[in-house]
């Protein structure tokens, strides 16, 4: 009895670890980056974030900079940075992620399964009329593939990715910076974009540019059963009922020893 006993506990412990918990993902000495150029990447964990925006030919996608300042936030810097409106060349906000002139994303990559990203929050964050500032918020896009068939978005329009495999999640106005924003959203997916809101996303964000730098995401495994989520992706939490099953075998496990003694 002591030692199925044991079993028993090993079992609950087994159930316990293996729980879908929520992990946060952030930039700083943890991270590393494949290069200093277009098409570079910032790995962290099981997550790639890589840099894209709408200034190739017909407003398809093109790989751009993933920048980091010392406060270990993700901007974007694209390959038409010159031309993003009023705001000089180099200088702030012009390595963040945004909507002026072109419409910059972060793409999140996730290996070894799909997740539901639950929430985001933004370490930097400004919303401008011309050069006037209107506050540290900004407009963000949230986008998920649930195709499934993957492929990669370089080369394709926004417009097209939201035909072919990519949903609009949603569109969160006016995230505040150093706050996280849940994103409300129960979809799992290994393939996430962040966007600057509004353009091919929505007009109902169109007007003032949006200007942001991620500070991290939060992300949890899926569970078999939700959306995006098949059986064999990542195990979930067993059943209550394999549970009560478990335990009955255990029962009838310690009968039959008890009959043999």
């Amino acid at each position: 009895m002591k030692n199925l006993f044991k079993l028993g506990i090993v079992l609950g412990i087994s159930v316990i670890a293996g729980g879908a918990g929520a992990a946060t993902y952030t930039f700083g000495a943890g991270s590393t980056s494949s290069g200093t150029s277009y098409g570079n990447t910032r790995l962290t964990g099981n997550l790639t974030v890589s840099a894209l925006s709408d200034t190739a030919a017909g407003g398809a996608l093109a790989s751009a900079y993933i920048w980091r300042d010392g406060s270990n936030v993700l901007g974007n810097v694209n390959q038409d940075v010159s031309d993003d409106g009023t705001v000089p060349a180099g200088s702030s906000p012009n390595h963040a992620v945004d909507n002026d002139t072109h419409q910059d994303s972060l793409l999140l990559s996730f290996s070894g399964g799909a997740v539901n990203l639950s929430a985001f929050s933004l370490g930097w964050a400004r919303e401008y009329s011309g050069t006037t500032l209107l506050g540290n918020r900004a407009d963000v896009a949230l986008l998920a593939f649930t195709g499934n068939s993957y492929y990669d978005p370089l080369g394709h329009s926004y417009a097209y990715l939201l035909s072919n495999g990519w949903s609009l999640i949603s569109e969160y106005s006016n995230v505040a910076e150093g706050t996280n924003r849940s994103t409300g959203t129960a979809v799992n997916s290994s393939y996430w974009m962040l966007a600057a809101a509004g353009g091919a996303f929505g007009s109902g964000y169109a007007g003032a540019p949006d200007y942001f730098k991620l500070q991290s995401i939060m992300a949890t495994p899926c569970v078999p059963g939700q959306p995006g989520c098949g059986g064999s992706n990542i195990p979930g939490v067993p059943e209550p009922g394999s549970l009560a099953l478990a335990g009955v075998a255990l029962a009838g496990v310690y009968r039959t020893r008890r009959r043999i003694a």
